[in-house]
């Protein structure tokens, strides 16, 4: 038996190796829901029934190594100049680019669960069309996503930042670890949770009612027209605009709320 594990486990480390170093354009792919990107690539990704992978040029194709293992794709490129590679996928869970490699999806796709990471020299770009999706963001790298998204989930946290511009009807935001989140659009509700020094400037994004929570000298811009919720401990602070017609404040610990006017005065609201 134990001969057996050992022949299997060679069997599949061969194939691995082989599909590396034979991948040419247009290769369909074995199935994979995760990307790896690492160093000088622009990855185009582009949601379709079939799995498969093209590289723009044929120069230097073989210092870039492709690899599918345990359900991920790895895209490494040792190439000094930045090269483009389109890959097709059917269903994507995870998402990570580092050392100056970026992911960008090329049309709005349909995903549901995702946690994406990047590095300071990375950057990933998402259109999304759904019913519900759950974003986890991490890393110090920069994320950009945009799209229809009815209910919209995000956990952001060491040092990421997330630009998004969104039109949804709920969207429910985790922010620690010094996150630092831009959002735009338009929503019904929307419900902010902060910690360690996050940030959250969504001054660009309309919403009807508005919940915040702050803690460890956290710090969020709103705004909103109709019923604003801010529970403050720990220095948090709050800055909103639009006027809403219901304001309820829990606040200690040295918090704050202001009123941001158009001329960007903040006055203290007692």
């Amino acid at each position: 038996m134990n001969l057996l594990k050992k022949l299997m486990s060679g069997l599949v480390f061969f194939t691995v190796l082989s599909f590396s170093a034979f991948a040419q354009n247009g290769t369909n792919l074995p199935y994979f829901n995760k990307i790896v990107a690492s160093g000088n690539v622009n990855i185009y990704i582009d949601q379709q029934n079939n799995q498969s992978i093209n590289i723009a040029t044929d120069e230097n194709k073989d210092k870039v190594l492709i690899y599918v293992r345990d359900s991920f794709l790895y895209v490494i490129s040792k190439i000094y100049r930045p090269t483009d590679i389109y890959v097709n996928f059917n269903t994507l869970v995870y998402l990570e680019a580092k050392q100056n490699a970026n992911i960008e999806a090329v049309k709005n796709a349909n995903i549901k669960n995702l946690i994406v990471k990047s590095d300071y020299s990375s950057k990933i770009n998402l259109y999304v069309t759904s019913e519900t999706m759950s974003l986890v963001a991490i890393g110090s790298g920069v994320v950009n996503i945009s799209g229809d998204i009815h209910y919209f989930e995000l956990q952001a946290k060491n040092a990421t930042q997330v630009n998004a511009y969104l039109y949804s009807f709920v969207i429910d935001a985790s922010l620690s670890d010094f996150a630092d989140i831009e959002m735009k659009g338009k929503t019904d509700e929307l419900n902010i949770q902060l910690s360690d020094e996050s940030f959250m400037k969504a001054t660009g994004l309309r919403s009807r009612i508005c919940k915040v929570e702050g803690n460890d000298f956290s710090e969020a811009n709103v705004y909103v027209t109709e019923s604003l919720k801010f529970v403050g401990k720990k220095s948090a602070s709050l800055f909103f605009t639009g006027e809403p017609k219901k304001l309820d404040k829990t606040i200690s610990k040295r918090a704050d709320i202001y009123t941001t006017p158009k001329n960007n005065c903040k006055y203290a609201l007692k």
